[in-house]
């Protein structure tokens, strides 16, 4: 997590967290405001940026949309292994 909250502006950190800033934005209720605080921002407009970045590279950069797919793939991995620990308890 410390990787995805660093305020590091190297590319790929802040890719991953715009990715990050997009799974919140699409599959919780949670506003910009909220979304921005879980990562250690001071406003909203950090997200709304990121989140336009998103849609820009998503739409014409090839390697982020494989990084967009392998973040959100191992995430639903490690969701479903949760769930279903969650279940047997």
């Amino acid at each position: 997590m410390a990787y995805i909250i660093d305020k590091s502006r190297i590319r790929d950190k802040v890719n991953v967290r715009e990715i990050c800033y997009d799974m919140l934005r699409t599959h919780t209720m949670g506003t910009l405001k909220e979304i921005a605080q879980k990562f250690g921002k001071k406003c909203h407009s950090t997200v709304i940026n990121g989140l336009e970045n998103h849609a820009n590279f998503m739409q014409t950069e090839a390697n982020y949309r494989e990084l967009d797919t392998k973040i959100r793939t191992l995430f639903l991995q490690h969701l479903k292994q949760y769930t279903d620990y969650e279940n047997k308890n």
